[in-house]
């Protein structure tokens, strides 16, 4: 299972005006946008556990400065053991912008195609109003090692562990 919430009100390209920070990653929950999205987080959390708990695999992703790595319901399930961050530049996989991404998941065969950029330069930037919704389509190359990486998971036959099986229940609880 696959969840990638949405990275606007997440973003710290979200400047104007700044709805998070660093030493607030959750917001102010007045705010209906932030309200929407953290609640929208924590139902996802819930729903992630609830399937770890009973053995499904599943992935999350979000750009690796975004303010969602930061809020304290995926704090939680990140630091589930047998919960894998994996990196993953998009200019590694042709684009002409370097996109960093994290991947939250269960699958350790995701770490194989771990990519981080060392290119001195990049074509076009992200920066500037609307580019990086533009870059929000995933590149084929990445979508082609997602899907090979689930596969060869499949082929192993390696499942979610019965202790993070558990320790997802006992979050639940």
């Amino acid at each position: 299972y696959m969840k990638a919430p949405e990275c606007t009100s997440f973003s710290q390209a979200h400047t104007t005006p700044r709805i998070r920070s660093l030493e607030d990653p959750e917001g102010d929950e007045a705010q209906h946008e932030i309200w929407y999205a953290n609640t929208t987080v924590r139902l996802m959390v819930r729903r992630l556990l609830s399937l770890i708990s009973k053995g499904a695999h599943v992935l999350v992703e979000n750009p690796q400065l975004s303010y969602l790595w930061l809020v304290r319901d995926m704090l939680v399930l990140i630091g589930l053991k047998g919960l894998y961050l994996v990196r993953i530049d998009q200019c590694c996989h042709g684009t002409p912008y370097k996109k960093p991404q994290v991947w939250l998941t269960t699958n350790p065969e995701l770490a194989r195609f771990a990519k981080k950029c060392y290119h001195p330069k990049h074509a076009e930037s992200l920066e500037g109003s609307g580019k990086t919704r533009q870059s929000a389509p995933y590149p084929r190359e990445l979508c082609e090692d997602l899907i090979t990486s689930f596969v060869d998971l499949h082929k192993s036959g390696e499942t979610v562990s019965p202790q993070l099986r558990k320790d997802a229940q006992q979050v639940l609880s």
